[in-house]
């Protein structure tokens, strides 16, 4: 069985000391509330998916068609089938695909489980979200052992043959398992070569995916995905034995855009689709009572409290339930040991107009290197190591609040960017770049220059 990675043996550690206390809240990694049918159904489609891929990827046609906008609906027919999981903004798409998928491919099935995770902030760079994650892929599979990383290595060398010089530069982890590559003996640019990646990245999937290390690649948040990234996806659905499993925001996505398009080339029999709703009162009540550790019958007048103001979102649950402990609206009783709260000051609180509001003033109260540190992890993406902030500040980086501050609820220092979920553009952009009066486009071209 894999072993843990050192950020979740930290993180397990966190969770089992907040475990000790009665008196913070407990927001648990491994519990999904209210999830139980949508958990069962999207575990069995990948099973049904995965059994099938293994069958038929003996069969799978290697010619390297993508698709364009003026191909037809037949462009799709012979689609092997994915999962897409839809839903609103914070609504808990990503996590339950996250709490449900993962730990079934790590542990069940010894597999590898990468998440492609799109951002807006990156639309212009084609594939760099895919770029990312492979590397990360990279890491996991050199992690394994030798007896693997052999084994891997020939089946990439075999597969991807003399274009080993184009994967090596996408991927620059992948030294790791195939070891040092000459370039590629044919240089191409601009459109030719976005089809060579395509090309050379789908020969590499189909490469790593074993039937005793089988592959699931979660493509989150396909509404920002570059069209390039969605023909990839398409072309790795059609013609690799992966598991290929992607969610996005149904109600932000344009009939007339890419997505929009191939969603809906897209039968009912290519697809597994599975829509996540809003919370309903007894989840939000399960939600309310294991967070605070006390009886549902307790906690029912701030359960509907707190349905009434979030609407059912998990993500706006969360948000609602951490401001207003810090706000002192919610407080641990220890002599009664037993959480108190203020009804009446929750039912006049608007709190789906102020979210973005509140972000913005948990910033506005970090000093000004700190606010400089998070503009730069927001921009980086979703995810981002440390030393890849250190490279994009030029310097060593101080002990501070500022990677912390967001990470309060459990999530990276770069879920500021979170804060377009509540469909205020102008003030998300205003907040990235009030931080530090930098132009966020020019931060991301200095990443993208930068590698």
């Amino acid at each position: 069985m894999p072993e843990l990675s050192l950020e979740e043996e930290e993180e397990a550690k966190i969770q089992k000391e907040k475990a000790k206390r009665v008196d913070v809240l407990h927001f648990s990694s491994t519990k999904l509330c209210g999830r139980d049918n949508e958990s069962a159904t999207l575990l069995d489609a990948c099973k049904q998916i995965l059994n099938t891929n293994e069958c038929a990827s003996s069969a799978y046609d290697e010619a390297a068609s993508v698709f364009s906008e003026t191909s037809s609906a037949n462009s799709f027919e012979g689609l092997r089938k994915t999962v897409l999981v839809t839903g609103c903004a914070g609504v808990g798409k990503s996590e339950l695909v996250r709490r449900v998928v993962r730990p079934w491919v790590i542990k069940d099935l010894s597999g590898y489980f990468v998440q492609v995770k799109f951002d807006q902030l990156q639309q212009s760079s084609p594939f760099s979200a895919f770029r990312s994650a492979f590397g990360d892929l990279c890491e996991m599979i050199a992690a394994r052992g030798d007896g693997t990383v052999s084994k891997i290595s020939k089946s990439i060398l075999s597969s991807v043959g003399g274009a080993t010089g184009t994967v090596s530069e996408i991927v620059p982890n992948l030294v790791k398992i195939i070891g040092s590559q000459p370039p590629d003996s044919t240089e191409v640019t601009g459109y030719e070569r976005q089809k060579r990646f395509d090309y050379v990245i789908r020969k590499f999937v189909s490469a790593i995916s074993l039937p005793e290390h089988p592959v699931v690649i979660f493509l989150d948040d396909l509404q920002w995905a570059d069209e390039a990234s969605l023909r990839l996806m398409h072309n790795l659905v059609k013609q690799s034995s992966a598991l290929i499993v992607g969610s996005y925001r149904e109600d932000e996505v344009l009939p007339d855009s890419y997505l929009g398009k191939m969603l809906r080339m897209i039968t009912e029999t290519d697809v597994f689709k599975i829509r996540v709703l809003p919370l309903d009162i007894g989840a939000v009540e399960k939600m309310v009572s294991y967070g605070l550790r006390m009886s549902r019958r307790l906690i029912q007048p701030l359960a509907d409290v707190v349905l009434q103001k979030t609407d059912g979102n998990t993500f706006f649950i969360v948000e609602l339930l951490v401001s207003i402990y810090n706000e002192g609206l919610l407080q641990y009783d220890s002599k009664r040991q037993l959480w108190k709260w203020d009804l009446d000051e929750l039912h006049t609180r608007k709190i789906q107009d102020d979210l973005v509001d509140l972000f913005m003033a948990k910033i506005n109260h970090l000093d000004a290197d700190d606010r400089a540190i998070l503009t730069l992890a927001a921009c980086i993406g979703s995810n981002f190591s440390e030393s890849t902030l250190r490279t994009l500040c030029d310097a060593a980086m101080p002990n501070s609040d500022g990677i912390t501050a967001c990470n309060s609820t459990g999530r990276p220092a770069s879920s500021i960017t979170e804060v377009d979920c509540y469909k205020d553009q102008g003030k998300f952009k205003m907040l990235l770049n009030s931080l530090t009066g930098v132009n966020v486009k020019e931060i991301i071209m200095k990443l993208d220059r930068e590698g």
